[in-house]
């Protein structure tokens, strides 16, 4: 941001980006407006983590996170190849039930299959998740005060999201958009534009954009 020449920005934050988007507002709280973050249950650290055997429905949408965070040239063998197999399962199991379109799973399944150093690069965020959790719990003892707002697919996390930040930042706002899971932004891609672009700092005019775009929202305080 600064080479773009940008002092102070708003921020967009999805599902890895969630994580990258609280640590960057958490650790620049005067350059960062106000930040959205979408389809994670709260920043890991930050919160209390789940179990090690949690139930099934749950285990489905984790269990890539220990498997990732393996050593990363294992993990590369063992998905280099059926990239399809791997990254499909992860596309169709947290889809809530309305498949992702068939060019966004091409698209991006030829990135991740395209070289053997991209394939790792995807992997890269995971070795360094104890990391994480280490600075997100320091992170957590300084609530945001930038305006939150917490956005989840109906048919995924949902309210959630919003829930799970409400501890983390005095500020806490709720969309939920229907007919979408996991994959906001290519399950409902306008929808998702029209909450990232709207000025939900102020209730009422969030709530006029969202009903627009078909979206539930709610705007919680502490």
């Amino acid at each position: 941001m600064n080479v773009l020449g940008h002092q102070r920005f708003a921020l967009v934050g999805h599902d890895t980006g969630f994580a990258i988007g609280y640590a960057l507002a958490a650790d620049h709280p005067r350059r960062v407006t106000r930040v959205a973050l979408a389809e994670v249950p709260g920043p890991p650290g930050a919160l209390p983590s789940p179990p090690l055997f949690v139930p099934d429905a749950l285990n489905t949408r984790l269990w890539h996170i220990p498997f990732n965070r393996v050593d990363n040239e294992l993990t590369v063998q063992l998905v280099r190849g059926p990239e399809d197999v791997f990254f499909g399962y992860e596309f169709d199991i947290q889809d809530g039930g309305r498949r992702l379109p068939a060019y966004a799973r091409r698209y991006y399944i030829r990135l991740f299959a395209r070289s053997r150093s991209a394939l790792r690069g995807s992997f890269e965020f995971y070795p360094e998740w104890g990391a994480m959790l280490a600075q997100n719990r320091q992170r957590a003892k300084q609530p945001l005060e930038m305006p939150v707002l917490g956005i989840g697919g109906a048919s995924s996390w949902g309210a959630g999201v919003a829930k799970a930040m409400q501890p983390l930042a005095s500020d806490v706002h709720t969309a939920v958009i229907p007919g979408a899971g996991h994959w906001v932004a290519e399950q409902a891609p306008r929808a998702l534009v029209a909450l990232s672009a709207s000025s939900w700092r102020h209730t009422a005019r969030l709530r006029v954009v969202l009903a627009r775009s078909g979206h539930q929202t709610s705007r919680n305080r502490r």
